[in-house]
């Protein structure tokens, strides 16, 4: 009998008491509205303050300034990642004592980009440099908002 009030519960039916009667044991179409509001609510927590572990909330990117001409006239051309976001990453080396940040996706005249970078982040040159094997450029220091900040003015 305990097998069946197992299924019965499991499976939302109605068991049968020893004394034949029946007692409805669980309705999942009277819990559906709740499981629907639980599952797809739109409300996103809010961490109280920048250190407090929770959700990673990031604002959207705005899109490229400039049309794809005017991009084409550059000697440099940063593509967007496939979500639309640009490809400036962090890394952390060394256990935490090397900080860099990486700039992927470049076309053209890399050496270019590198050092107006650094002339716009008042970075020394020795601090930027183009990474001969994967192309990537690399600065020093976890520069990720300035850098993203600046190729946004340029209209990437």
């Amino acid at each position: 009998m305990s097998r069946f009030l197992t299924r019965a519960l499991f499976h939302g039916r109605v068991a049968i008491s020893p004394a034949a009667t029946a007692i409805p044991l669980f309705s999942p179409r009277a819990l559906l509205p709740q499981l629907q509001a639980s599952l797809f609510s739109t409300h996103v927590p809010q961490p109280a303050s920048p250190r407090e572990k929770g959700p990673k909330l990031r604002t959207p990117t705005p899109p490229p300034s400039k049309s794809q001409e005017e991009l084409a006239q550059m000697p440099y051309l940063v593509r967007r990642t496939p979500s639309a976001q640009l490809p400036v990453y962090r890394r952390t080396k060394s256990g935490g004592t090397l900080r860099e940040t990486h700039v992927k996706k470049v076309e053209g005249d890399r050496k270019k980009l590198a050092q107006e970078l650094g002339g716009a982040l008042s970075l020394d040159q020795k601090d930027v440099r183009v990474n001969p094997t994967t192309n990537h450029i690399e600065m020093k220091g976890h520069v990720l908002e300035e850098v993203k900040a600046y190729l946004l003015k340029l209209g990437f």
